[in-house]
């Protein structure tokens, strides 16, 4: 029988034994442990818990370590943790929270976040996961599962089967030598990664990756509590949202040529019509129980003996008893007609009867939707955000306003509850710290996408609080962070200016692409021309944002096109954004160059730098990569794509993503560092009980705060927001924007 405290491996090969499928266990002493982990400077290091999705609900289960050594008395081991003292126990938290000792682990947020649950705050990691997403670029639908990096490079086959069977907390054989093979090659792949890293000049992005991985992972481990009560509140306030969103939709069903369509295909009736299966029994039952509630089925036995129990009562009401004669005669008629005197609001409610005027069609059915569409749209594909910015038709918007309340009570209702309110009331988002863009995602739940819009406002975040009363949320994020971004780059006069005077820059935009327009649509106090004394002492125009219609309505137009730089916004997306035609879409983008030379022709540089590579880097000093995995076959083709002679679909997309991942890739550099010295100045001054990283989001990080610091805190975290920009933009153009509220609101 194996012990059930702890064991060490002890490997007697050169080289780690790539190949053997079973290591030699022998039980170790704990001063053997204590003697072997006080030597190291380095470990590999992996957990294995029990298998829930809940963060706080986890139960640690065991603890494994190797060396980092190619030499003999290499070691690899394992401790179970239920059997481990006190005392024990805080020695592995001093060699954990340890920086002189480097930590090598696989998604090592998952060993600081169950680690943190348990009192230990892991210090100095490198993750081989990361590495290698840094390596690739962060391509979405790779595999970076140990078992994939270890077959990558090692040519090793990993068996996980026993990885979900912790849980009972019964240690054998098999999953001790399962679990010291985790901590088998991580120094041998970290080795490989490295020199992989230092060949791509990627050794500054995978550092800045391991830094804010603590960051990350503090985010999620501390999460946000929400107010159920709250948000149940939404859920009843977004139904007039969604049952407007409907009827506007809905609407165009009257209109030609969608409603000789729809009376064609049955979507719309002139009259009232049924829609009853009278050869499904639960329908029939459902109706008949309506009229006869005390009837438990309606088999044709137990409504015999139903009429045979109550003959007395029914004989004293014919037409009851015509219906379930009828009934038993299969003939369904008198049921539905006297549903229909009595019950007419039961019929419609429950789809059996379509009132005249009323739509049956399915608005969320592409196979309904796409050839409704089509008769205004030709040449709609598909009912894609992607296509559908494609297009110009008023009722394709309707279309997407709809789908986007239906999230209200659908990704925003009583399923997100269940979902993801942990036990404890907090909601925890997983970060993935690296995507092709270099930015941020989070899932399960996704906190970047919980929805803000004119309608709602900032309601369903606002249903995000503390637990502690005594807390404040601060929140800091960039102004206009991708851009001060461009204009970094691009260094346009116009764009410096605007930022460096902190005027609305959309404004400025519009008035210099509109020219006379712009200033034909001055109004009365308009805050645009309102003149103001300058730094050099002279009287000029404010340029900051107008209540003028006119001029809301010209910024608006070009207000697109600025954001749309950094996700290489195309003709056909700006006229379906603005409701304008394609060429009149495409004039309004050729003007906005024309103004602005300077960005055009950085984004070209950056287009064709990736046409010309097959990747493309963020600014200095990170130099982040994408890699374009379609580029080597369509090389062929770059020349012709760039003259315009034979335009290449996946070339284009590759143009427009060299464009758009420089200016997102440096923000989210930007964003990281700041994250990485929000946690390091937490950590250093001992603030972790008094201020807590709570989220991030794009250009916004989130923090909760004692009151008591409130004010002091926002100041110290504007200036570290602020400290970041410079890193990436040393002009100091780009700054915070920090605010104090006590739920969270941006």
């Amino acid at each position: 029988m194996i012990g059930q405290i702890k064991y060490i491996a002890k490997i007697s090969d050169e080289v780690v034994p790539l190949r053997k499928k079973l290591y030699p266990i022998t039980e170790g002493t704990w001063d053997e442990f204590v003697d072997w982990a006080s030597k190291q400077t380095r470990v590999q290091f992996d957990i294995e818990t029990s298998v829930t999705d809940a963060w706080n609900d986890k139960e640690l289960i065991s603890l494994q370590f190797g060396s980092c050594t190619m030499k003999k008395d290499r070691q690899q081991w394992f401790l179970q943790w239920s059997e481990l003292d006190m005392w024990q126990r805080d020695f592995i938290r001093i060699i954990l929270q340890d920086k002189a000792i480097l930590k090598l682990c696989h998604n090592a947020k998952f060993e600081y976040i169950v680690m943190k649950f348990n009192g230990i705050v892991i210090e100095n990691f490198y993750d081989t996961m990361l590495a290698e997403k840094v390596l690739r670029g962060g391509l979405e639908n790779e595999d970076y599962a140990l078992a994939d990096i270890s077959w990558k490079y090692l040519r090793i086959m990993m068996d996980k089967t026993e990885q979900v069977l912790f849980g009972d907390n019964i240690i054998t054989h098999s999953k001790v030598n399962y679990g010291i093979t985790d901590v088998a090659y991580l120094d041998v792949i970290m080795r490989i990664q490295y020199e992989g890293l230092a060949e791509r000049n990627l050794l500054n992005v995978a550092g800045l990756e391991m830094a804010a991985l603590n960051a990350f992972s503090d985010a999620t481990f501390n999460g946000m509590k929400l107010s159920v009560e709250k948000w149940r509140e939404n859920i009843r306030l977004a139904e007039p949202v969604i049952d407007a969103a409907f009827k506007k939709i809905d609407a165009w069903l009257l209109q030609e040529p969608f409603k000789a369509y729809a009376i064609q295909k049955g979507h719309w009736s002139d009259k009232d019509r049924t829609d009853i299966n009278y050869n499904s029994v639960p329908q029939k039952y459902q109706m008949l129980n309506q009229i006869f509630p005390e009837l438990t089925a309606g088999s044709k036995p137990i409504v015999k003996k139903y009429m045979k129990d109550n003959m007395k009562a029914l004989g004293e009401n014919l037409e009851l008893l015509n219906i379930l004669v009828a009934y038993v005669d299969k003939e369904y008629q008198p049921m539905y007609d006297y549903l229909l005197e009595h019950k007419r609001d039961f019929l419609v409610s429950a789809g059996f009867l379509i009132p005249a005027g009323q739509s049956t069609i399915n608005w969320n059915s592409v196979d309904q939707v796409l050839p409704l569409m089509k008769l205004v749209e030709p040449r709609l594909k598909s009912l894609s955000e992607e296509d559908i910015n494609k297009t110009k038709h008023p009722a394709l918007r309707d279309l997407q306003a709809y789908k986007e309340a239906l999230k209200l009570t659908s990704t925003y209702g009583e399923e997100f509850i269940r979902k993801h309110v942990n036990s404890d009331g907090m909601v925890r988002s997983n970060y993935n710290q690296v995507i092709s863009t270099g930015r941020v995602s989070s899932s399960k739940p996704n906190m970047q996408n919980i929805i803000v819009t004119e309608q709602v406002g900032t309601r369903y975040r606002n249903a995000f609080e503390w637990s502690d009363q005594d807390f404040v949320f601060v929140d800091s994020d960039y102004k206009s962070q991708e851009l001060v971004v461009i204009a970094y780059l691009s260094k346009d006069p116009v764009w410096m200016d605007a930022i460096a005077n902190d005027y609305d820059l959309h404004s400025v935009c519009a008035d210099l692409v509109f020219k006379w327009k712009w200033k034909q649509a001055e109004e009365a106090g308009c805050n645009y021309y309102h003149m103001v004394v300058g730094p050099n002492g002279k009287l000029r125009p404010a340029k900051q944002r107008c209540k003028c219609k006119g001029h809301k309505h010209l910024r608006d137009q070009v207000k697109p096109i600025s954001f749309g730089l950094a996700y290489g916004m195309s003709e056909f997306k700006l006229a379906g954004t603005l409701q304008i035609t394609v060429p009149q879409a495409a004039a309004l983008i050729d003007e906005y160059f024309k103004t602005f030379p300077a960005i055009g022709k950085v984004l070209n540089f950056l287009g064709n730098f990736g046409l010309d590579n097959g990747y493309i880097m963020t600014l200095a000093p990170f130099f982040r990569r994408r890699y374009f995995p379609y580029w080597e076959e369509n090389r062929p083709y770059i020349t012709p794509h760039k003259l315009g002679a034979q335009r290449n679909k996946t070339l284009g997309e590759i143009e427009r993503a060299s464009k758009n991942m420089p200016i997102q890739g440096a923000s989210a550099d930007i964003t990281k560092v700041a994250m990485v010295l929000i946690r390091d100045f937490i950590y250093e001054n001992r603030l972790q009980d008094k201020i807590k990283i709570v989220a991030q989001v794009h250009d916004q990080i989130t923090t909760v705060c004692h009151k008591d610091l409130a004010e002091w805190w926002k100041i110290e975290m504007d200036r570290l927001m602020c400290e970041a920009a410079l890193i990436v933009i040393p002009t100091g153009i780009l700054k915070a924007e920090t605010t104090i509220s006590n739920c969270w609101t941006k």
